[in-house]
Order: structure tokens, then C-alpha cells, then sequence
């Protein structure tokens, strides 16, 4: 069970990461989902660890829980996803998330995670998941959902269990060790239980490696079962950027880019993994530009190298988006193009020497190239490839499969 808030209007989510819903218009990452997929399976724990801006939320919410939700781990759809960031108080982020997708239909919802009061059943929550390292196989048993059902629990972020130890000041903000260390220990003990029930992803930045020693079982699960995010490489760049336009049937009508554009943009892009969500702000302006000159006549249209001009390219695009809303470089103006759509905080705890260091989760994507177009999907991407091993007992092999 993946939530999901409907398709996007834009081919590109600009400087945000790629979330579930946008899963229809990420390419070029199946490679990297079939091995999360497999890691998952052998070892029900993965750590994904890349630099700032490499891709690792995008790769989770956008590649890997679309594919689990279609069935291509353990050759089930009966999952419940819990996917949240551990902030200041873990097991607080945690039980607002476990309550909502164990709740049985018809419920009262339950107050939206980050108020300031919690209600008195998540209040419960929170203490049975802090009372033992089982507490979160206890609160999944005692929930209505059937016995078969699994769980997935993603912690994106997870670095800002590091928090008590930062250098800077308003340490007061960051997790107590205690909390950190107690949180650690659930969802290692829920991850190796016989019983098989719970899953475990984290999402990391790869600069804060070295900081799992500080919880005991935390460095050898993570040296089992660790995927460092890679770099596209050419092919997988013209996918990410060309390929959305090929989606028929989306919200937006389909394009096409003049040629050599393409090969432009990705030279622009270099080798650096956190130029991606730059990359993916330029195209999301490129591509606006181009439908404001196209109009509202012919079914298609082509983004032009003048329209990639204009939006500033990758070097320029957010700073002359700026400029643009008349917001450089303090105004309220400039707090909503860029803070609040691109610079989402990472961590509270920064980096190394307490400075914040901005959120660059960039784009990436899942699907080899094939003749002809890709159709938008009422519930899952028409033609996603993975291999997936069915646990179909003793000689489980993977199989190409298909969802169409």
C-alpha cells in the first residue's frame, strides 16, 4: 500500500526529489532498483548511501517502493510502507506513520505527523515502540492488518540520528544519544526477527559513514548490506531527461528536444552527481518556456536551445528563476523559489562543523530503452522491467518480469 497524490502536471519535478507519484517519468535507474530489490531480499536491510544530491530519496520513493508495490519483492503487493525522517524524536515520526497504514478503512484519521499534541493512541504508540526492541513487531501484531502482511520501513535522512553528535551550537534541537541508540536497536531487532515481517531501508549521506559506530549492530548491517548510489552515465542521462516527453496519455502533452540539445544539457551537467537537480530545475524552466511559445496548438512541440538560453541553463536557471520573481537575495520571493522548493533542509545536524548544508536530492529513474511510447498508468508504469525473485519455495530463481 503506497500513497500516492495523483500524477504530476510537469515532466520534471525540478528541484525536488522524484516521489512515488512520479514514478511514470523516472528513468534510468532499473539497474540500481533490480539490485536494492535483491539486497532486500537476502539481507531485509539496505542502507543507500550517496553524496548530497546523488539521487538516494529519489531512487527509494520514485524506483524501489513503486516496484514493491507492484509485487517485486517476494512476489507480493500485500505491503505497508512506513516511510518517514527521524528528525529530533524518532519514535514520535515513526507511530503517526505506523498508525496511518495499519488503520482499518472507514477510521477517523489520526492527527498529521509533526503536530505539536499527538493523540492518546499514538501516545500509546510511542511508549509500546519505546518499551522493548520489539516493539514494533508487537504494535504490527496487535493491528487489524492480516498475519501475511509485511512492512516496510523507510528512514529517509538518516543521519539526523547523528545529531548528538554535532560541534555546533543549539545542540539541544539534535536526538539524545539514548533515543537515537533505543531507535537503532528497534529497527535492527525488527529487520532480523524469524518471523519475516519487517523490512528496513535508510537513505544516508555518504560523509556520515563513519558515524554508524556509535550504535552497537549498526556498522556490521551496514557493511552487509550497503548500495552506494552510482553516477549516470551518458545513456542513462538522455533517458532522464528525454524520455518524459515519450509518455503518453500524462497531463501534459508529449515533446521532443531539437537536436543536440540533449547532448548539450548532459555536457552542461559534467560529472558531478549533484549538478542533477539543477539539471532537472533547468529542464523543469526549459520545458516552460517551450509551452508558453508553443501555445495551445499542435498535439507535441520541441524545446529549442533558445528556450534552454532563456531559462539559464544549468549553470544560471535558479538564480535567474530568482531574479525572475523579482527575489534576490533575501526576499520572501526568493525564500519560495528556492528554500522551500529546492533547498529542503537534509539533516538538522548539518554538516561536519555544524553549517547547514542544503538539500540537492536530485532526479534519476527505472526503465531500459524500448521502441515506441510509454503509456501513462492508472496504478503502475506500463512496461517497468525488474527481476524479480519469486519465493515460490525451495529454487526461487529471478525472472524477468514485466508490469503492463
Amino acid at each position: 500500500m503506497i500513497a500516492s497524490v495523483g500524477p504530476p502536471q510537469m515532466p520534471y519535478p525540478g528541484l525536488r526529489p522524484f516521489e512515488a507519484e512520479d514514478a511514470p517519468l523516472f528513468f534510468g535507474r532499473e539497474a540500481q532498483v533490480n539490485a536494492l530489490l535483491r539486497q532486500l531480499e537476502d539481507h531485509r536491510f539496505v542502507a543507500v548511501v550517496g553524496s548530497s544530491g546523488s539521487g538516494k530519496s529519489s531512487l527509494v520513493r520514485a524506483g524501489l517502493l513503486p516496484a514493491v508495490g507492484e509485487g517485486f519483492l517476494l512476489g507480493t503487493t500485500d505491503w505497508r510502507v512506513l516511510l518517514m525522517r527521524p528528525g529530533q524524536y524518532p519514535y514520535q515520526g515513526l507511530a503517526p506513520v505506523l498508525s496511518e497504514v495499519t488503520r482499518p478503512h472507514g477510521d477517523t484519521p489520526i492527527a498529521p505527523a509533526g503536530e505539536a499534541s499527538a493523540t492518546a493512541g499514538e501516545a500509546r504508540t510511542v511508549a509500546a515502540l519505546r518499551s522493548t526492541d520489539r516493539g514494533l513487531l508487537q504494535a504490527l501484531a496487535d493491528t487489524t492488518i492480516g498475519p501475511d502482511c509485511k512492512a516496510l520501513v523507510v528512514v529517509d535522512q538518516f543521519e539526523e540520528l547523528f545529531g548528538f553528535r554535532r560541534t555546533a551550537a543549539k545542540r539541544e534541537e539534535a536526538v539524545s544519544r539514548d533515543e537515537a541508540a533505543g531507535f537503532v536497536r528497534l529497527l535492527l531487532r525488527s529487520c532480523s526477527d524469524p518471523e519475516g515481517r519487517v523490512w528496513v531501508v535508510l537513505t544516508m549521506r555518504s560523509d556520515f559513514i563513519g558515524d554508524c559506530e556509535a550504535f552497537l549492530g549498526l556498522p556490521e548491517a551496514v557493511s552487509r548490506s550497503q548500495f552506494l548510489v552510482p553516477r549516470l552515465d551518458r545513456s542513462q542521462m538522455e533517458e532522464a531527461i528525454a524520455r518524459p516527453g515519450e509518455v503518453n496519455g500524462a497531463p501534459f502533452r508529449p515533446f521532443t528536444f531539437e537536436e543536440g540539445l540533449v547532448n548539450s544539457i548532459i555536457n552542461d551537467a559534467g560529472d558531478r552527481p549533484d549538478q542533477l537537480p539543477l539539471m532537472q530545475h533547468a529542464l523543469m524552466r526549459t520545458w516552460k518556456l517551450a509551452v508558453r511559445r508553443a501555445g495551445a496548438d499542435g498535439a507535441g512541440f520541441q524545446l529549442k536551445r533558445e528556450d534552454y538560453g532563456m531559462a539559464g541553463g544549468i549553470e544560471n536557471a535558479l538564480s535567474r528563476h530568482a531574479d525572475q520573481a523579482g527575489a534576490w537575495p533575501s526576499s520572501p520571493a526568493f525564500t519560495a523559489v528556492t528554500r522551500a522548493a529546492c533547498f529542503r533542509p537534509r539533516t538538522s545536524i548539518g554538516s561536519r562543523t555544524g553549517k547547514p548544508a542544503p538539500h540537492r536530492n536530485g532526479p534519476s529513474a527505472t526503465s531500459r530503452k524500448r521502441p515506441g511510447r510509454l503509456c501513462w498508468p492508472s496504478s503502475k508504469p506500463a512496461g517497468r522491467r525488474y527481476s524479480a525473485r519469486r519465493s515460490d519455495g525451495p529454487g526461487s530463481v529471478y525472472k524477468n518480469a514485466c508490469c503492463s
